[in-house]
């Protein structure tokens, strides 16, 4: 009996013990999960691009362009330094501004710093150089 008294406490501090680090594991584990995680978001924002670009009619673009863009962000929550998800998010922002008829100096300008962003983490990223090949040859000699 006297055995099962001292027991109880230690199983308590044990159990203490565990819950409080629990937390802390949680963020661990989710800190390890969230490049994977991200990376799954934008292959998933990169598909509604395509279907965006795919699409026949403005109303489907729009929602596409909107949801891939959406999904782009939540990546770059998880992990800004994912280049994929930069360019998913330049993507589809800068289709839905065209879609939206509102490309101005300013928003051509947030969108060209995704594009730069893009770059900065991978130099060699073969769509956004594509990208800002097709920006180039497009905008007029003022905004290029």
């Amino acid at each position: 009996m006297r055995s099962r008294i001292t027991l109880i406490p230690l199983l308590a501090a044990l159990l203490a013990l565990s819950a409080e680090n629990a937390p802390a594991q949680q963020v661990a584990t989710a800190m390890t999960r969230s490049p994977e995680q991200a990376s799954e978001l934008t292959r998933r924002a990169l598909i509604f691009l395509e279907q965006g670009e795919d699409a026949s009619d403005e109303a489907a673009k729009m929602a596409a362009y909107q949801e891939g863009e959406k999904l782009a962000r939540q990546a770059l929550e998880l992990d800004d330094g994912n280049a994929d998800a930069h360019f998913a998010l330049f993507a589809t922002e800068g289709r839905r501004l065209v879609l939206e008829g509102s490309v101005n100096p300013i928003s051509l300008m947030k969108v060209n710093s995704r594009l730069d962003r893009v770059l900065e983490l991978n130099p060699h990223h073969s769509d956004a150089l594509a990208a800002r090949g097709g920006m180039y040859r497009q905008l007029p000699m003022l905004l290029g």
